[in-house]
């Protein structure tokens, strides 16, 4: 009887040992998975796709070119150097489906002005105010009649104009083009700029329309 529970006991040791990894490894399991944080998963910030009909439906678009005072040229019809964004926010006022946006730097938005542009006009320019905004945005207006003009804009501010369109000022184009091509211009710069530049859109008034 003896050698019986002798062999016994020593039978439920080896047990318990052979059980006693694998609990450790157990709790240890749930230990780390308790301790050890969420999981970040890193996306691809995918590239803006324009014109979808999901935009429209949300009304992305607060003002419409055709809805404007005399000749507009909304952002996709300027020529951009250096590095631009696209950009949208919800319940904004701006020109079209997207403006841009560019950091300080060498970065220069030009709006050709077009030939049917010809006589005395009031220049506006349209941008999405805000706190991170330039202050010192430098817009050239180049108008073959009397040189360029140099204005600095705050875009901080929100603009006059129905809170979207700042005025430049007034000036007499000629629609003068070499090659075919537009000599007068609207040069927006982000160089020097203590923030943020926007660019939405330039407006072209009739001196004797302005409303």
């Amino acid at each position: 009887m003896e050698t019986r529970s002798r062999r016994q006991t020593r039978s439920w040791k080896q047990y318990l040992l052979w059980l006693s990894p694998a609990v450790v490894i157990v709790v240890a399991f749930i230990v780390y998975q308790q301790t050890r944080g969420p999981r970040v998963i890193g996306k691809r910030q995918p590239r803006p796709t324009f014109n979808r009909p999901q935009d429209q439906q949300a009304a992305v678009e607060p003002v419409s070119l055709k809805d404007l005072q005399g000749i507009a040229l909304d952002d996709n019809e300027a020529e951009l150097e250096g590095t631009w964004s696209p950009r949208q926010v919800q319940g904004a006022k701006y020109v079209g489906r997207y403006f841009q946006v560019a950091k300080s730097g060498p970065h220069l938005a030009r709006f050709d002005v077009p030939s049917s542009v010809n006589g005395r006009f009031e220049v506006r320019m349209s941008y999405v105010a805000g706190p991170d905004r330039a202050t010192q945005v430098t817009v050239r207006v180049c108008a073959s009649a009397q040189g360029p003009a140099t204005r600095t804009v705050n875009q901080r501010q929100e603009p006059a104009i129905n809170g979207l369109f700042h005025v430049l000022g007034t000036f007499t184009f000629t629609g003068r083009t070499a090659q075919g091509k537009p000599v007068e211009r609207i040069e927006i710069s982000a160089d020097g700029a203590d923030g943020d530049v926007v660019v939405d859109a330039v407006q072209f008034v009739p001196a004797g329309d302005k409303q």
